[in-house]
């Protein structure tokens, strides 16, 4: 029974950790959305590509900076929390996240749609839930121009 309580309060902890992280996308708060990484990921992050690119935690902290600062507006951000298996201070989470928002590339507004599917690893330290890797399985990215 304690197994299993443990087991949802991680899965409690991690989604609200996805919660929060979706909130301040949506805020487009971008500086919150950073400082949320440096809080909750380990310092040995790693996330990989639906096309097998490895971005180290630096390189991925470049890469979202970089998206920070080419977005306008963000009108929808959520991530769905299909399944949380927790074995002792490891937590694998299947998630399902959708983004909208107004982008500029060249110089030029874009409406950005991206649809995508993560295997994440959680590990437990300190009393906190920090995440470990993501790796995205599937992904759906759609970039219309908006006509002026």
């Amino acid at each position: 029974m304690a197994g299993s309580a443990f087991a949802q309060d991680a899965k409690t902890q991690i989604t609200q950790k996805y919660h929060t992280f979706d909130t301040m996308i949506l805020a487009n708060k971008g500086g919150e959305v950073l400082h949320w990484f440096e809080a909750n990921a380990t310092a040995d992050f790693f996330y990989v590509s639906r096309d097998h690119n490895k971005f180290l935690r630096p390189q991925f902290v470049q890469m979202v900076k970089q998206q920070i600062a080419a977005t306008q507006k963000v009108t929808e951000a959520s991530t769905k929390v299909v399944s949380v298996v927790v074995k002792g201070t490891s937590a694998t989470v299947q998630t399902e996240s959708s983004t909208k928002a107004l982008i500029l590339i060249d110089g030029k507004s874009v409406r950005l749609t991206d649809k995508d599917k993560t295997t994440d690893v959680w590990s437990l330290t300190k009393g906190q839930w920090r995440i470990k890797s993501s790796i995205q399985s599937w992904a759906d990215t759609k970039m219309d121009p908006v006509e002026k």
